[in-house]
């Protein structure tokens, strides 16, 4: 500005007023490009750094984008206002900073960068095959969905197959994943801590001869994704075979703040930012292909960090101990994300012609038999049942299925509902192609093959045992004592001693090549989790 028009601005009545105000505005201007610059030169490196085949990385900055841009604004009004009262001590005219170059062009690129997200649409699928979403929940109680406390997946369950009597291979998470990934019992695939190891020195990934269900789906042309968070599942678990999009959050992964579930001595990422992830790959889909989708909830596993208001709603709704209340409200907070997942479906015709399962990896101890119960020490009903939901493409009249079913039937009923060859691994379809529910398991086992103590439980008809090696069994009535409180008897059961030397024999074939060795900060968040002690 020339210093004549400089001097009739300055004479002109308000002209003070108006510098004064952008002086006060300017500096939350100032940090807000600085803020969308940041976040933008984040999310662009984000991308460089994983491909856009991981660009899950980027719901996650959209994310933390609005939490950032409104501290920034604060701030700049803040220091706007200070600025300002510093000009007036001084009997001095307030001055706006100008906004260097650099920042506005990565301002710039940020919005740019929001732009581009928001103008991707969520592709639909081909005709023909049905796309196949498998939801699973970490650390889900059977118990623990209803109505009220998960009205999505209740709902879910009364449009679609409800199986009452579901029970997980294993208590923990590598070999149940394990077992719902191949159709194989926890002793075969191979997938666990090493026995020959001390506990947290190795761990072994599945067999190299195991196929996969994901493998399987893209050897029928399906396009695989997964999107998982939890340290036991990663790179070189196996669990990523098969899956042409994989990506595992955890612990080092986190990239931007306000998207991660923080904790003090390891991170995993939040429902919503689950959520998000399972859209994104969604907008990234070859819409002439169908698509297998697994998706993994975490917030039911230690340590929790449910949002307040939802813990408040569960101490008011059911109060209880507060190990109770906390889990009850972080089963709150996934079950409000697989709403707003199957809503997004809903709203752009994915839902009705895909096939949806929820289930969960196994359940959790909440000191019904004793302090520090957890999960992946036990064989206890509140460990091992789990919840499973089938919603066929189509739908179908709800039903509830009360024949038993575990993990390695899984993988079999997921084929049979794409109208895929069903046979994998040991598993049978629980499901009719018609959507009806088919026989259910004469037997179902669980076991923990390495981990001391060893265990293996057998359910069947109104009858559970539990085997702690080397010889103290223990016979429940699940009629009169489904919580496993007071054992019966002691005698062996030979279908129990038959299954396991069986599994030991198929499993043996995995040999000490398996083993992989643990990275120590992998260990940390392990004992971070509580699975290590």
């Amino acid at each position: 500005m020339s210093p004549l028009l400089a001097r009739s601005a300055a004479a002109r009545p308000g002209a003070p007023w108006r510098r004064r105000a952008r002086a006060l505005l300017a500096p939350g201007a100032w940090l807000l490009a600085v803020a969308v610059g940041v976040w933008g030169a984040a999310l662009v490196l984000a991308l460089l750094r994983h491909g856009l085949s991981l660009a899950v990385l980027a719901p996650e900055a959209l994310l933390s984008f609005g939490r950032v841009a409104g501290l920034a604004l604060v701030a700049g009004l803040a220091l706007g206002a200070l600025a300002a009262a510093a000009a007036r001590a001084s009997r001095r005219e307030p001055r706006a900073p100008r906004l260097p170059a650099p920042v506005a062009g990565l301002a710039l690129l940020g919005l740019v960068a929001l732009g581009v997200l928001h103008v991707l649409p969520v592709r639909p699928g081909p005709e023909g095959r049905p796309d196949v979403l498998l939801v699973v929940v970490d650390t889900l109680r059977a118990d623990f969905v209803d109505a009220e406390r998960t009205p999505h997946l209740h709902d879910l369950g009364e449009r679609g197959l409800r199986f009452g009597r579901a029970y997980a291979s294993a208590p923990w998470t590598l070999p149940s994943f394990g077992s719902l990934l191949t159709g194989r019992h926890a002793r075969d695939h191979g997938a666990g801590v090493d026995p020959e190891a001390e506990l947290g020195d190795g761990r072994r990934p599945l067999r190299a001869d195991v196929e996969t269900l994901a493998e399987r789906f893209a050897s029928h042309g399906y396009q695989t994704a997964s999107a998982t968070t939890n340290p036991w599942l990663g790179p070189g678990s196996g669990i990523e075979r098969g899956f042409a999009r994989f990506r595992n959050l955890v612990q080092d992964d986190l990239v931007l703040p306000g998207t991660f579930a923080f904790t003090s001595r390891a991170r995993f990422a939040s429902a919503r930012t689950q959520t998000e992830r399972a859209l994104w790959l969604l907008r990234l889909r070859d819409p002439q292909r169908p698509l297998f989708l697994m998706l993994h909830y975490m917030d039911p596993h230690r340590p929790r960090r449910p949002p307040r208001r939802l813990l408040e709603e569960e101490r008011r709704l059911r109060p209880g101990r507060e190990a109770e209340v906390a889990y009850g409200a972080s089963v709150r907070a996934v079950d409000r994300e697989l709403g707003r997942l199957l809503a997004a479906l809903k709203q752009r015709g994915r839902y009705a012609p895909s096939v949806v399962v929820v289930t969960s990896d196994h359940g959790e101890g909440l000191e019904e038999h004793g302090p520090r119960e957890g999960h992946g020490k036990s064989l206890f009903p509140e460990v091992v049942r789990i919840p499973l939901v089938v919603k066929p493409a189509g739908g179908v009249p709800p039903r509830r299925c009360d024949g038993l079913v575990s993990h390695v039937d899984l993988g079999a009923t997921l084929l049979s509902l794409a109208g895929l060859p069903e046979g994998l691994g040991e598993g049978r379809a629980r499901v009719t192609a018609e959507g009806a529910c088919a026989d259910g398991a004469d037997a179902v086992f669980h076991a923990m093959p390495s981990r001391p103590p060893a265990r293996d439980g057998l359910v069947s008809g109104d009858r559970a045992v539990v085997w702690d090696h080397p010889d103290r069994w223990q016979r429940y009535d699940l009629v009169r004592d489904p919580g496993y409180r007071s054992p019966e008897g002691t005698e062996p059961e030979p279908r129990l001693v038959e299954h396991v030397r069986a599994q030991r024999e198929l499993g043996g074939r995995a040999g000490p090549a398996g083993l992989r060795e643990l990275d120590p900060e992998l260990v940390e968040t392990l004992e971070a989790l509580g699975y290590l002690q």
